[in-house]
């Protein structure tokens, strides 16, 4: 599966699946700003939807990560100007 915009450059997916639920983020870089983008597919990966994920940054920042404490799925994100992130998807 094809993730994102080619001409924003996808890059460093991370995937993590919790019972049914199924979520796929990366990062795009359009020459000025990163942001985060992702999808979401409820039945194991049958078919997907488009998950809103208001992350951008001008600055410096790490690759984007998923993790779960066996209930409710996060995400995981740090940038120089923003500084760390935890957010629940």
């Amino acid at each position: 599966m094809a993730l994102g915009n080619t001409n924003s450059l996808p890059s460093h997916p991370d995937v993590l699946a919790l019972q049914n639920r199924v979520i796929i983020v990366w990062k795009e870089f359009d020459g000025k700003k990163t942001s985060i983008q992702g999808k979401e597919s409820f039945d194991r990966g049958k078919s997907w939807v488009n998950k809103v994920i208001n992350l951008t940054s001008k600055s410096k920042n790490n690759h984007p990560k998923l993790i779960s404490n066996n209930k409710d799925i996060f995400l995981s994100w740090t940038s120089k100007a923003q500084g760390h992130q935890l957010i629940k998807l």
